[in-house]
């Protein structure tokens, strides 16, 4: 199986979706009340990969052999 074929379903999907969009949100919301950038910058990259791997239907921790339940 190739590294970047899709390799979770659509509840896999979903959860990667709503986890992504609620670091994103988390990185906006510590940027706005002043929180540190670092923090900000580290939810926005996380929630972004998230949200990356939910439209490609693709888990890095899948493509690297680790089993995961979705």
């Amino acid at each position: 199986m190739n590294f970047w074929s899709p390799n979770i379903g659509r509840t896999g999907r979903v959860i990667r979706a709503a986890s992504g969009s609620f670091l994103v949100t988390i990185g906006l919301v510590c940027l706005i009340l002043g929180g540190p950038l670092w923090l900000s910058l580290l939810c926005w990259s996380g929630g972004l990969f998230c949200l990356v791997e939910a439209a490609g239907a693709w888990c890095i921790a899948r493509a690297c052999g680790i089993k995961t339940k979705w």
